[in-house]
C-alpha cells in the first residue's frame, strides 16, 4: 500500500468506514477497493463496480477530505440512500 493509499484509508476510517480486508473498506453496503494503481474502485454489495476514483496525493489534506465526500456522494446517489 502506498503512502497516499494509507492516508486515504485513515481519512475514510475517520469518516466511519471500516477495514473489511486488505486494501478494502466498507461502510454499510458500500465498498472501496484500492486497485494496484492509484485508483479506488467504488462498489456496493449488488454492483461490483460503480465508479473509479483516483487516490489523492497525501500532501493535499483538503483534496483527501473532498474525495471522501465525493465517494460517499457517488455511492449514495447510486444506491438511493445512505449506507
Amino acid at each position: 500500500m502506498t503512502s497516499n493509499q494509507e492516508h486515504m484509508t485513515k481519512s475514510l476510517i475517520a469518516a466511519g468506514w471500516t477495514e473489511d480486508r486488505a486494501q478494502t473498506l466498507r461502510k454499510g453496503n458500500w465498498i472501496v477497493v484500492f486497485d494496484t494503481s492509484s485508483w479506488m474502485i467504488l462498489a456496493t454489495d449488488t454492483t461490483p463496480r460503480v465508479y473509479d476514483v483516483p487516490v489523492p496525493q497525501s500532501d493535499s489534506a483538503n483534496l483527501t477530505q473532498w474525495t471522501v465526500g465525493l465517494i460517499e456522494h457517488l455511492l449514495e446517489t447510486h444506491d438511493g440512500g445512505e449506507a
